[in-house]
């Protein structure tokens, strides 16, 4: 009906101004009470002139309201309509007001410092990514494929290839047929068959002799074959080593133990050693103690496993400090003894190892923002749940079915650098929050109890979040 007397002339048109009696004074900032240019409207609902807002920001470093103090979120945006609707009705005040604005010495210079602020808090196109899915989903994919290939083994049985890289004492009955069969044609699917239903592995096959050769159930009556078998067994007598010196034939052997120490290990360092002092000190702390520390002689891997003498007070005074400082640089170090018979795996573990020690040193300021108080608390808290969990492994782990356990060990070995990276970014985001609010008491104690909840003073864990944060 408007509109069809505006048409016909019987209605006449009512400025705005004569509509709602608004004064000038209605659109005036809450700081400097001047007419607002360029009105930016906080999360608080207050409007203020964004060169006033930039003022307030330089000077104080704080992330508030200057009339209410209340933290805005994000960053905040001109009120475009707001600043329309004020150009429309006073053209000549706003004209004025930005012309005695430019001329201010730093109006330009502080300004600028507060978009450039603004555009570093913006999210950029990377940071959309969901990095923390991509990093899950390829070590989904890389664990279910080891996971197949493993059962794959399993299935078709080892190669001479893998045979040639375990101890003869880790053989089993298949492996040693396995062995006979590869010897020539003569043996395979015969003789082969003869020392698997025999129950001969790799233990016995080192001990026997060519009379046993002889007898029932192996019964080789040509003595070329004989012969033939027992120069092989020579061979491997000093080839192969004699005690499980690799990741995987321990693994083979304790499953639960290998798959605590790694977990232990990955997330609670300085608490898995305590632990291992304590109770495994011998088969498991001994041979990380001196495969972390300068050694005179220069010994083998193998050897480092089987030494078994007490440190002197000179390598203690060596470890301790390492111990404490940086736990992962002794797990790092001692999977350098392996890079030879574990080629894969011990890189996978130095890598883990090197972004977890760069995210302690990132997270050292925790210590200087009343963290050294904690210390007490959380290594008692640490060292309780790695004894919770030790007893997990120890009692229930053997229920648990194969393929259940290997997923876990595979998920929990090759996440791990995955993950370490993921945290190492996170750690880095929130010391830059942090940094951005140095004086702003309640956003600072935020950012800090954030910090200290999402990253904690232990470092590695599975706490994946869904999000880019």
């Amino acid at each position: 009906m408007v509109w069809f007397g505006l048409s016909l002339g019987l209605v006449t048109p009512i400025k705005m101004s004569e509509s709602t009696n608004l004064s000038e004074e209605t659109f005036n900032c809450g700081i400097c009470f001047e007419l607002l240019i360029d009105p930016t409207t906080l999360t608080c609902g207050h409007s203020i002139c964004r060169y006033c807002l930039a003022q307030w920001w330089y000077k104080s470093k704080k992330n508030t309201c200057p009339e209410c103090r209340q933290v805005w979120e994000g960053f905040p945006k001109v009120n475009v309509t707001l600043r329309n609707t004020i150009s429309t009705l006073y053209p000549n005040h706003v004209k004025e007001r930005f012309t005695y604005l430019e001329g201010i010495n730093d109006y330009k210079h502080i300004k600028q410092k507060f978009e450039d602020y603004g555009k570093a808090r913006e999210p950029s196109l990377g940071s959309n990514v969901n990095w923390t899915l991509i990093c899950v989903l390829v070590a989904i994919t890389i664990a279910i494929a080891v996971v197949i290939n493993v059962g794959m083994k399993k299935y078709l049985g080892s190669s001479q290839i893998d045979l040639m890289s375990k101890s003869f004492h880790d053989w089993s009955p298949e492996d040693v047929g396995l062995w006979i069969g590869g010897l020539g044609v003569w043996a395979k699917n015969k003789y082969d068959k003869k020392f698997v239903e025999g129950g001969i592995d790799g233990s016995l096959l080192v001990q026997i002799t060519e009379n046993d050769l002889t007898l029932p159930p192996l019964e080789i009556a040509m003595p070329l074959q004989r012969r033939i078998i027992l120069d092989g067994i020579t061979k491997l007598k000093n080839t192969l080593p004699h005690h499980s010196s690799g990741f995987w034939e321990y693994k083979e052997r304790r499953s639960g133990m290998i798959t605590f120490i790694m977990f232990g290990l990955k997330e609670f360092p300085r608490s898995t050693l305590a632990y291992l002092y304590l109770f495994n000190y011998y088969d498991i702390f001994l041979p990380i103690f001196y495969g972390t520390i300068t050694m005179k002689e220069n010994y083998t891997t193998v050897e480092i496993m089987k030494k078994s003498d007490s440190p002197s007070i000179e390598h203690w005074i060596e470890f301790i400090p390492k111990y404490l400082c940086i736990p992962y640089y002794l797990v790092g170090t001692f999977a350098t003894r392996f890079l030879d018979i574990n080629y894969w795996t011990s890189r996978v573990v130095i890598l883990h190892s090197l972004l977890m020690t760069i995210t302690e040193f990132t997270k050292s300021g925790f210590l200087f923002t009343g963290g050294t108080r904690q210390l007490p608390y959380l290594g008692l808290k640490y060292f309780i749940y790695i004894i919770v969990t030790s007893a997990f492994f120890k009692f229930f782990w053997p229920f648990v079915p194969f393929f259940i356990a290997d997923c876990i060990f595979y998920w929990m070995l090759y996440v791990s650098p995955f993950d370490a990276l993921n945290r190492l970014r996170r750690t880095i985001m929130h010391r830059n929050e942090a940094g951005n609010n140095v004086n702003n008491p309640p956003q600072q104690q935020h950012v800090h109890n954030n910090f200290i909840r999402n990253n904690g003073a232990r470092g590695w864990h599975f706490n994946f979040e869904w999000n880019t944060r």
